[in-house]
């Protein structure tokens, strides 16, 4: 699969006003995230968050999810930082999803 495909066919998991996600500046690891909260509703490929730092709250705009294979070919996003779901987004979404399965119904989140 060329990369053009494999960037057509990526959808950025859709995260929910309030969920708690990690940020990196730096877009190659996360080995020093920070802790982040999606501020509004997200885009198709990039979310806003408020990013807790120790020199205080920021707002950061056009981030986009650590696997995003579109970010790696364009420079411009890089200077961004990337994001993903904070563990215990991970293990409340899995949950929800387990319930829902095991009731055959929505549990009104998405």
């Amino acid at each position: 699969m060329s990369n053009d495909s494999v960037e057509a066919s990526w959808r950025m998991p859709q995260p929910s006003i309030g969920d708690a996600v990690l940020f990196a500046p730096d877009y190659n690891s996360m080995n020093r995230p920070m802790l982040g909260l999606i501020v509004s509703n997200p885009g198709d490929s990039a979310v806003t968050l408020a990013v807790m730092s120790p020199g205080g709250m920021m707002i950061r705009s056009g981030v986009k999810h650590i696997d995003d294979p579109g970010w790696k070919q364009d420079n411009f996003w890089n200077d961004l930082g990337v994001w993903d779901f904070a563990p215990v987004t991970k293990s409340i979404r899995t949950l929800m999803e387990r319930e829902k399965a095991r009731n055959g119904r929505e549990t009104g989140t998405k």
